[in-house]
């Protein structure tokens, strides 16, 4: 739905900026100020809540990836006696990596099904008769 409201908010922008001589020649500034502003506020009921619920998501992952770390860090405290000092880098190293990796493919997933969420709609529309 982000998409499908950003659509008209671009295009408006688009013909005000190419028609803003026009515009202001029939002192039209307030009406199409106006009309932009309910496009964008229409944008905004639906990409607000897309931005707020990644937001929850990627704190979550940060959560579970300092834990890890944490963890790391602590089992090579406890065992610092029997482990070596290499090893203790290599997994601090890979426990920060892998939080990243978290990162990176969970933004990846969540672009992944836009996109097949996006074709699974087109399809349809694309398909159909006239």
């Amino acid at each position: 739905m982000v998409s499908v409201t950003r659509s008209p908010v671009n295009s408006s922008l688009t013909e005000s900026f190419s028609g803003a001589a026009t515009i202001r020649a029939f002192r039209a500034q307030e009406r199409f100020t106006h009309y932009n502003d309910g496009k964008i506020e229409a944008n905004q009921k639906f990409y607000y809540p897309e931005v707020v619920s990644a937001s929850w998501l990627f704190c979550r992952l940060e959560g579970l990836a300092n834990v890890l770390i944490v963890l790391a860090s602590l089992f090579s405290v406890i065992f610092r006696d029997s482990i070596n000092p290499g090893l203790v880098g290599l997994s601090l190293t890979y426990a920060l990596t892998f939080q990243l990796d978290i990162f990176f493919l969970t933004r990846f997933a969540i672009k992944y099904g836009k996109r097949t969420l996006m074709n699974l709609n087109i399809s349809p529309q694309i398909h159909r008769r006239p």
